[in-house]
């Protein structure tokens, strides 16, 4: 774990074992993300106007991963064996930016407030099947691996707010 306002957190273990036929294997992590980012500036534009903006990115995050294996060996010819990984993410991003034309005296030109927000998730299931065979004395051997993928993105909402103010007249 880290300190702070927005620290990280993370967990995770693993457990294997191997005997004289079977191997296993079973490990998980779980962690959690969290930034911010501020930045603050001020330009001279001209001579008598300058621009100020101010930024406020915030981006946290959550990540899972779940890994399981086994390989069994019923005799000293044969093989098989099993592997499946899961993955899953869901992480966030907001944004704030404020941009501000200004005189020298402080009275505001322009004011300008841009906002974003992003949503985004993310699964993704691995596995494999293997057999493995010798076939004779010199190491011959005849291998199948059958794999299947899947990779789910969830929809991606995008929230985009930009409203602009015009000075007042005196």
């Amino acid at each position: 774990m880290n300190q702070g306002v927005y620290g990280n957190r993370f967990a995770g273990f693993n457990v294997n074992d191997s005997g004289e036929k079977t191997t296993y294997y079973l490990r998980a992590n779980l962690s959690q993300s969290d930034a911010v980012e501020d930045l603050t500036s001020v330009r001279y534009v001209t001579a008598d106007s300058l621009l100020r903006q101010e930024a406020r990115t915030r981006r946290p995050g959550d990540q899972g991963f779940v890994g399981l294996g086994v390989s069994l060996d019923p005799n000293e010819r044969l093989n098989l064996s099993y592997d499946a990984r899961f993955n899953a993410s869901h992480s966030k991003s907001a944004s704030q930016n404020l941009n501000l034309l200004e005189t020298t005296e402080n009275i505001r030109l322009s004011e300008n407030d841009n906002t974003t927000q992003n949503n985004s998730r993310f699964f993704s299931i691995q596995q494999d099947l293997g057999m493995q065979l010798k076939l004779d004395t010199i190491d011959s051997e005849w291998e199948n691996k059958v794999s299947y993928s899947y990779n789910s993105r969830g929809p991606m909402p995008r929230n985009i707010r930009r409203p602009f103010g015009r000075p007042s007249t005196p």
